[in-house]
């Protein structure tokens, strides 16, 4: 499960508090993924919590994208990129569901725990400094 560090926080108030919004809700749809294999798989309920992280998710980088392009953020074309990434593997673990996948869950726990441990510590990082320099 991802854990919210402080270490994440960005200050942008916006921004951070969506960034645990979407820690949240990727815990619950782990968990509820988790009890779905345990009961037996239901591709379109796993479908349906998948959806609903990527169009949270997608949601959330609109935001963020847009307060990097109101503050011209000089590295705003590697940050979008990476979170494009992230959006296209969420669609492809999508596309390769199959209601037998017993490897869902740790596929999409190590994909989600890596990338944000990861996008937190570079790329929102990087992002807070330039914008705590510009104010």
């Amino acid at each position: 499960m991802l854990e919210w560090k402080e270490e994440f926080r960005i200050g942008i108030d916006a921004i951070d508090h969506e960034h645990r919004q979407l820690i949240d809700l990727i815990n619950k749809t782990l968990s509820l993924i988790e009890a779905e294999n345990q009961t037996g798989q239901n591709k379109e309920e796993i479908l349906n919590h998948l959806g609903e992280i990527h169009a949270v998710t997608s949601a959330h980088f609109a935001l963020e994208e847009q307060e990097m392009a109101q503050i011209k953020y000089p590295e705003f074309a590697p940050h979008k990129t990476d979170h494009e990434a992230l959006l296209d593997s969420l669609l492809d673990i999508m596309d390769e569901t199959t209601p037998e996948d017993s490897t869902l869950l740790r596929r999409l726990e190590e994909r989600l725990t890596s990338w944000f441990s990861n996008h937190f510590r570079t790329f929102d990082a990087a992002f807070h400094r330039f914008g705590s320099a510009t104010n």
